[in-house]
């Protein structure tokens, strides 16, 4: 949004009495906080009807606050009386249909708070909004004008002039939770406020708890991070164009790197497969690319292609391509449809070129054009991947891990020089070159 608010100072001691109340205290004076908080930002709880989109925020009149997160599960509370509650799947008040809300959690900000409520149309019972989100942080933006919100016209956000806003024209100006989502792809999520709901926000989001940066949880098993095993280099993973994910993040803060590393001449162990170094260096992928991404997938693509060709069987290893119980999505990845529709599409003789021709452009082209999109424009920000152009793949890969020597057992041997009594026939010489280079 474009219009800018404070909380008060009224609010601002409220916030603080709240949380010197919830701070631990051992008779010695105030205890350190046990989690910062996100100055400026509430994490508040959101009912969406999925019929009428019609957003509702749900609070404790008693106390005259929104209603926040309880713990690491998705209930919500009133941090003052403690009570939890969870109002998903109940019926609509405004469409009356049946066990249709939805439960959310939105970032909001004190300046979208008051944006929302000061730049609400005058004499409108409800508009349809389309509001924006951060995929990652969850910060919400309330797009709009100085004057007033857009509106939501079959998927177009339109300003009151009649001039249609597009997502991209908000990402500089939208507050994240954290700076790494900036300039991130936010999400579009069609909404209808209400003035009630919208007035609400603002008078009470100055006595709602600022959200918390949670220092003290520990990640499950679940969210640790995982080793990746790739023995033909690392390519990224199928990613569908409207899936913004943390992983986005992740590489753009790659692209930083590899491009630090390159002016700092600084070696990074950091084994890319062939077909991304190719892409740094401007140069298209084709099928046989394939092989150094996915030896698997591709030997089996050639198979189907030698299936289909001009004298082909129609058979894959003696079972007609029918019996195969293939669709049009990408293999292992039942979710990316590589036709709309894809999972009730079966492929047959007659589609399975275009089968193989969609599986190769998903896995090295369209699968993987928003990650390299932001790890190359993370590139940039220290000098032009432009530039790289002037090297071969393999150049390319020497420059950024240096003279990658593979270690056999052979090679080990010849580096040692046995010494302090130890000599060729000693157990410990003979066993260190085969545990480095078995």
């Amino acid at each position: 949004g474009q219009g800018h608010t404070g909380t008060g100072v009224e609010g601002e001691e409220a916030g603080a009495a709240v949380r010197d109340s919830m701070s631990p205290n051992d008779g010695l004076g105030q205890a350190p906080a046990q989690a910062s908080y996100i100055k400026g930002f509430h994490e508040i709880y959101v009912l969406r009807c999925t019929s009428c989109t019609t957003v509702t925020f749900p609070r404790c009149e008693k106390h005259s606050t929104m209603l926040t997160r309880a713990s690491k599960d998705d209930a919500a509370q009133c941090h003052r009386c403690r009570e939890v509650r969870r109002l998903g799947g109940s019926p609509c008040e405004h469409c009356k249909q049946e066990s249709c809300l939805s439960e959310e959690w939105w970032m909001l900000s004190d300046e979208e708070a008051g944006y929302l409520h000061a730049a609400f149309p005058a004499g409108q019972r409800a508009i349809d909004h389309m509001l924006l989100q951060c995929p990652v942080c969850m910060s919400v933006n309330f797009p709009g004008t100085e004057q007033s919100l857009v509106v939501n016209r079959g998927g177009q956000m339109t300003s009151l002039s009649g001039r249609v806003m597009h997502e991209q024209d908000y990402r500089a100006v939208t507050k994240h939770v954290t700076p790494a989502c900036a300039n991130l792809p936010l999400t579009k999520v069609p909404v209808r406020l209400t003035p009630e709901e919208s007035a609400a926000v603002a008078r009470l989001v100055g006595n709602t708890p600022e959200a918390e940066e949670g220092l003290d949880e520990q990640p499950s098993a679940a969210e640790k991070m995982q080793y990746v095993v790739a023995p033909n280099g690392l390519f990224p993973a199928p990613l569908k164009e409207d899936k913004g994910t943390q992983a986005l993040i992740y590489f753009r803060f790659l692209g930083r790197l590899v491009g630090k590393a390159l002016l700092d001449q600084r070696y990074l162990d950091l084994p890319l497969a062939p077909a991304f170094l190719k892409r740094m260096i401007g140069q298209d992928l084709c099928f046989q690319d394939l092989a150094t991404v996915d030896p698997q997938l591709y030997r089996t693509l050639c198979k189907l292609k030698a299936a289909c060709a001009e004298g082909g069987t129609g058979m894959l290893d003696g079972c007609p391509i029918e019996d195969l119980g293939l669709d049009m999505t990408l293999p292992g990845y039942p979710d990316f449809e590589l036709v709309p529709g894809g999972k009730g599409v079966s492929v047959t003789v007659q589609n399975l070129p275009q089968y193989v021709e969609a599986v190769t452009r998903a896995s090295l082209a369209d699968g993987a054009a928003q990650q390299f999109s932001v790890f190359r424009a993370g590139f940039d920000e220290v000098f032009p991947m432009k530039h790289l152009e002037v090297f071969s793949a393999e150049e390319l890969e020497l420059h950024i891990r240096g003279d990658v020597e593979e270690w056999d057992v052979e090679t080990v041997r010849a580096s040692l020089h046995p010494d302090h009594g130890f000599n060729d026939s000693s157990m410990p010489i003979l066993w260190l070159p085969k545990f480095l280079g078995g």
